[in-house]
């Protein structure tokens, strides 16, 4: 099983995004070994980012369409955004862009403090089936 990947973003009844979390699970195809969560900086002042990574998370960013969770951190908190990405010699096929999909999601039971979670992947999907970018 490839690398899968997949970002979990729990709301709360209100569809405030309140926590987010960077899957990783599977066995990279070319080493055979366990992908896992890598944290590097971003190359931006108190952010870093987190994608999955083969060799047991020391491998390199993956270079196909993937999921990116990066956190900012401020003297008070931090916040957390996702994006897709994909290496500049990787681009998905024509007519095609890497975007969140989601695949899954977690109902909220009838307790009212219980929360709501998205778990969305990453793929190359047809241009007209995406949401146009603000």
């Amino acid at each position: 099983m490839p690398c899968k990947q997949q970002v979990k973003v729990t709301y709360d009844k209100k569809k405030h995004p309140l926590t987010y979390e960077l899957l990783c699970s599977g066995q990279c195809d070319d080493d055979k070994k366990d992908c896992k969560r890598k944290e590097v900086p971003s190359g931006k002042p108190n952010e870093t980012k987190q994608f999955c990574a083969c060799n047991e998370g020391k491998g390199d960013e993956p270079l196909d369409c993937h999921i990116v969770l990066y956190t900012v951190k401020t003297k008070r908190s931090e916040e957390h955004y996702f994006t897709c990405e994909i290496d500049k010699t990787k681009k998905c096929p024509a007519g095609q862009k890497c975007v969140a999909v989601p695949v899954e999601r977690d109902p909220f039971p009838d307790d009212a403090t219980a929360t709501l979670a998205y778990y969305f992947e990453c793929r190359c999907v047809d241009e007209d089936k995406t949401w146009p970018e603000k």
